[in-house]
């Protein structure tokens, strides 16, 4: 089972909650606890436990070869996210913007835009008895949570017990890294506070 904890807006109380009730629930079964908030996490504020893995994360970005390119135009033609650009005989790329599509690369006509990998932060698995902690913090500078919060959830798919119930410290708000942290989750609790801010942004939510 898969819950996401979430707010449409930060200061609500979603990391409270997400790490009581993972504690509470961990003192009788297996739970996962991952915060998904990775441009600032911090339920591991909360948490005492035992690193057992530390992995820096990486997304793959295009890398221009000057060498092999016909300045056809076709890579900014097919980048709707305005990370590849043609400015006079050279390729400019932007890794923040880019959303490791592939179009770019697959659809170069000479190869002249290979995918390398960058490093965009770091993954921590933490234990302490029926408690997994799951932490990613995206490095400083690095501007698209989205492919960081996907990578955690491969993480866990793949290295730990699907039977095992999860809860998701999801990011505030209602944008993009939101909608990846909820995608797929059995249940999500809203968390809200008693103002007009909290109850406008409750129904964003």
């Amino acid at each position: 089972m898969k819950i996401a904890i979430a707010s449409g807006k930060g200061g609500t109380g979603k990391t409270t909650l997400s790490v009581n009730l993972a504690s509470f629930l961990a003192e009788q079964q297996e739970v996962i606890l991952a915060d998904l908030d990775v441009e600032e996490p911090n339920s591991g504020l909360f948490i005492r436990a035992d690193l057992i893995h530390e992995e820096d994360t990486f997304k793959m970005v295009p890398d221009w070869k000057e060498d092999q390119c016909t300045l056809c135009g076709e890579c900014q033609k097919v980048c709707n996210f305005n990370a590849v650009i043609q400015l006079g005989k050279m390729i400019m790329v932007f890794p923040e913007l880019c959303h490791a599509c592939y179009a770019c690369s697959e659809l170069c006509p000479t190869d002249a835009l290979p995918m390398i990998p960058k490093k965009m932060g770091k993954l921590k698995h933490l234990k302490n008895n029926h408690l997994h902690f799951i932490e990613s913090r995206l490095d400083i500078g690095e501007e698209q949570a989205v492919p960081l919060i996907k990578k955690t959830q491969k993480y866990i798919s793949e290295q730990l017990n699907g039977s095992y119930i999860q809860i998701y410290d999801s990011p505030p708000g209602t944008s993009c890294p939101v909608i990846a942290a909820t995608k797929d989750v059995d249940y999500v609790i809203l968390v809200t506070e008693p103002t007009p801010f909290g109850l406008h942004d409750l129904k964003l939510a």
